[in-house]
């Protein structure tokens, strides 16, 4: 599905199609699919980028449902269930979804790692490298 509905930054009316169907397949699953809440953000993120077509008057109600209801759905799942990752796609596709491509673009592009070491220089703060956020109660 990513080679065929996403190509290099490319997305159109075929893709915008099929948004409300994984919705759909998220809404009966058992188990959350970060896979698609991933390809979900980054055609929100795309379709705003590289002259790609808007949606389709008639795909526009079922385009908005269907992220909505991922959106929902994903905060939903148990805090066992979240993880960076989960939390990375869903603040990118909260970010383009609000008009705020730059942060989501930033949220794609950063996995734990990487944003730990963004912090460590932009505060200057080796701290940032462990888990600071966590401390025990003492």
């Amino acid at each position: 599905m990513w080679d065929e509905l996403h190509h290099q930054g490319d997305v159109g009316e075929a893709t915008y199609a099929i948004v409300p169907y994984l919705a759909e397949h998220l809404l009966h699953s058992v188990e959350f699919d970060l896979q698609l809440l991933a390809f979900v953000a980054i055609v929100e993120y795309e379709r705003h980028r590289n002259k790609n077509p808007p949606i389709p008057a008639v795909l526009v109600n079922g385009y908005n449902w269907a992220i909505e209801t991922i959106l929902t759905k994903t905060l939903q799942l148990t805090p066992d269930n979240w993880n960076s990752d989960v939390m990375r796609y869903y603040a990118a596709l909260v970010a383009t979804w609000k008009q705020l491509p730059v942060m989501s673009a930033a949220y794609q592009e950063l996995d734990e790692t990487e944003a730990r070491e963004f912090l460590v220089r932009f505060y200057d703060d080796e701290s940032w490298r462990h888990d600071c956020c966590h401390k025990e109660a003492e």
